[in-house]
């Protein structure tokens, strides 16, 4: 917990370091030797987020499929749609702007409407986070008027949801 909170509060207070990087690999290397399922998804989800802001695609996708491979392990809807939203993101680093789609759509589908997902674990809220991804996919792949429609689509949630990031 000490390494999970130390990656996670220099992220977001000194930046993107290596330190934050190796921070994240310690706090994972407990909870695999654990087998805690909970702590490992939610710190691949913080790596996933760290990963993003240093435009990391290949490491992205590298842990959005260990999340996946944690998350059949669960067998939770929530764990699965977290799974999904990450290789959704993956993918639209990479320009997969075929996969994305269906990563990301696959994860609103199995995450409630009611926003009450539990975004203290994975630190964002997933359904905004989704929609922001499939906005941009669309919007990068030419598909401007699906594109608009999920912008609305994910300002509307995002006000809703009341989470500080979304």
């Amino acid at each position: 917990e000490i390494h999970a909170s130390l990656a996670l509060s220099l992220m977001f207070t000194a930046g993107n370091s290596e330190r934050v990087r190796d921070a994240f690999n310690t706090a994972l290397t407990f909870a695999e030797r654990h087998e805690d399922a909970y702590q490992q998804l939610r710190l691949l989800s913080g790596l996933s987020m760290y990963l993003h802001r240093t435009i990391d695609a290949a490491g992205s996708l590298e842990v959005a499929l260990r999340a996946e491979s944690v998350a059949k392990k669960t067998g939770s809807p929530e764990d699965a749609a977290l799974a999904d939203s990450m290789l959704g993101a993956a993918y639209y680093m990479l320009a997969d702007h075929v996969r994305a789609p269906k990563h990301l759509e696959r994860a609103l589908h199995r995450l409630p409407a009611s926003g009450r997902f539990n975004a203290t674990q994975y630190l964002f809220d997933l359904r905004t986070t989704s929609l922001f991804n499939l906005t941009r996919s669309h919007w990068f792949a030419g598909n401007l008027d699906r594109a608009a429609g999920y912008a609305e689509r994910t300002v509307e949630e995002a006000e809703r949801s009341d989470h500080p990031i979304a």
